[in-house]
Parts: structure tokens; C-alpha cells; sequence
């Protein structure tokens, strides 16, 4: 059985010290050098990513309402330009995306989509993934 061995980070508060939240996200990715980057939730996680992706690191920006607060941020990070992907939770958020000309064919994922019981090939070295954000079990 392989071991899955999780680091957590407690996020400062991004308001009172965005640079610092910035760094120390700089500081976690390049230690642990994964080869995705999934921020959620938190605008210096964002910033981070653009950073990274400039310098060749994938991530993903999952658009999760029409909240303009998605929007400015979305085009502060230039996503696609900075080696990132949208991704969409309904049909309706990606047509957004396309009419605001921020992404010509954003990925979809619905919210409640069931998982599939397919599993990955085995591989004998893991694959690192940097995520950011709330985990909830319901």
C-alpha cells in the first residue's frame, strides 16, 4: 500500500500581509517542486501561481461563481498567458469566461460530479500536487 504524505500550511492572514502570504507560497512550491498547482479560494494563492506558472509550472484557476471578485482576479493573473487553465463548475460560468474573452475553451467540471472508480497505472514515483484551498468532507 503507498503512503500518502500530506503537508498542511496554515495560511496568514493574506490581508494584513499579502507579500508574505505570496513568498511563503513561492517558498512551499520551489521545496517541494510539484508538477500541478491548484489555488483555491484565496486571491494571494492566485498571485502565486502566476508567479509560478511563469517560471513553467502548471496550475489550474477554478472559476466557482460569477462573483466579480472571480473576474478581477482572473484577468490580474493573465491565467492563460502565466501557463495556467480555467476551469468552470457549470456550463454557465464557461460561457462566461468565453464572453469575456478570458478563455477560448475553458475546461468544465460540475459541482457534483460523481468521482470514477477508474484508478491511474501504477507509477513508481509520485506525482506531486500543490493544492491550496478548504478540504471538506460531507
Amino acid at each position: 500500500m503507498t503512503t500518502l504524505e500530506i503537508e498542511t500550511v496554515p495560511v496568514e492572514e493574506e490581508r494584513a500581509h499579502p507579500r508574505r502570504c505570496v513568498r511563503k507560497t513561492i517558498d512551499f512550491l520551489n521545496r517541494h517542486r510539484p508538477q500541478i498547482f491548484l489555488p483555491n479560494c484565496r486571491n494571494t494563492l492566485y498571485f502565486s501561481a502566476k508567479i509560478a506558472g511563469l517560471q513553467g509550472l502548471p496550475w489550474v484557476f477554478t472559476v466557482h461563481s460569477d462573483d466579480p471578485l472571480f473576474w478581477f482576479v482572473a484577468q490580474a493573473t493573465q491565467v492563460q498567458s502565466a501557463n495556467g487553465r480555467f476551469v468552470a463548475v457549470s456550463g454557465h460560468i464557461a460561457q462566461l469566461l468565453r464572453d469575456k474573452q478570458l478563455a477560448p475553451q475553458p475546461d468544465v467540471i460540475p459541482y457534483g460530479v460523481p468521482l470514477s472508480a477508474a484508478t491511474t497505472a501504477f507509477a513508481d514515483r509520485p506525482f506531486k500536487v500543490a493544492y491550496s484551498g478548504p478540504i471538506t468532507e460531507e
